[in-house]
């Protein structure tokens, strides 16, 4: 799995085994470290 991440006011977080992606507060996705090949931004 590729991560393209787009736009203002996204930030990547990491708990437990997942990836978080949030803008601002809001929790846009939740995805588990083990399914990501490349993270691009």
């Amino acid at each position: 799995m590729k991560i393209l991440i787009e736009g203002y006011n996204k930030s990547i977080h990491k708990r437990d085994n997942q990836l978080l992606i949030k803008e601002k507060d809001d929790e846009l996705e939740k995805i588990n470290l083990k399914r990501i090949d490349v993270i691009e931004s």
